[in-house]
Formats: C-alpha cells, structure tokens, sequence
C-alpha cells in the first residue's frame, strides 16, 4: 500500500471508476474503517462502511475469496479445537488437566480472534488495493490505497489535504 489519506466520514468522495482495476464502475464494495477493543466475547468496537467505486467483476471476485477465507477460518477454529482435545489424554496421564484446559481456551480464543478480524483487511488489500487502517472519535477514517493516483483523485474530491 502507498497511499494513507484520513477522509472525515461524511465528506469522502471517491472518483467514478473502479478502485481496483481503474475500469468504469457500476457498483460499489465497502471497505470498513474501525477502532475499538475486540476480545471476541467481549468488544467495544466503533466502525464506519467506505462506499468504493467497483466494477461488478473485481466485486464478485472480492466476495467469493470471502466466502473462501470464512469456510477455511471457521475449519482452522475446529482443527484446532479437535487437535486440542486429541491431546486431552496426553495432559490427563501427566496430571496436568487444569494446563490442558488453559491451553485449550487460549488456543481457541487466540484463532477466533484471528478469524473474525484478520481476512477481511487482507482481502481489501490484496484485491481491491484498499484497506482500512483506523476510525478516529472525531469521524476521521484513514484508507491506505495502493493505487496513488485514486488516492489523489479521492483526496481532491473528498477536499482533504495529502502528504
């Protein structure tokens, strides 16, 4: 990514092309700018949606790869709680059940946390070329745009100020 910009939520404005691929767009994709705690059980969480400019063609790749990441994260939650629970033997015949259980707990809460927060930036990233990186309290978002010149365009638009 090249290009960070803080956009205030309610005057961002974006060029009329597709943020991926630079073609006409005809549709938009959501990019999603948050701040807050997230212990996935318990979460404080502040989040704004950027409507982007995308064609229908870079979208429904976008929301096929998501489909893709939820099935294989939701199977790594499972994988790991069935390889844990294979090693409840081991740690019972130590006498060691209470460390069994710690780690298990963690193990799981450790990838939930992963699955639920880390495929959805990198997918923006990796296939739109726009990730959301912060929501501040004062409505500022800051996206990181791979393509510099969007960036600008968006900027001028938006009537912020870049680096």
């Amino acid at each position: 990514m090249s290009t960070a910009i803080d956009f205030p939520v309610d005057r961002a404005r974006f060029p009329n092309r597709c943020v991926s691929c630079g073609v006409s767009s005809d549709t938009t994709v959501t990019v999603e700018c948050t701040s807050g705690v997230d212990l996935v059980f318990i979460k404080f969480w502040r989040w704004h949606d950027f409507a982007l400019p995308c064609c229908s063609t870079c979208k429904a790749r976008r929301k096929r790869a998501g489909v893709v990441f939820s099935v294989l994260s939701l199977l790594a939650v499972f994988g790991v709680l069935i390889g844990m629970f294979s090693l409840a033997g081991f740690f019972t015949r130590w006498g060691q059940r209470d460390l069994w259980l710690g780690l298990t707990l963690g193990t799981f809460w450790v990838v939930l946390y992963l699955a639920r927060n880390w495929p959805a930036p990198l997918l923006d990233a990796s296939l739109l070329g726009v990730r959301g990186v912060r929501l501040t309290r004062t409505g500022i978002g800051t996206l990181q745009f791979r393509d510099r010149e969007f960036a600008r365009e968006a900027a001028v638009l938006s009537g912020v100020q870049i680096d």
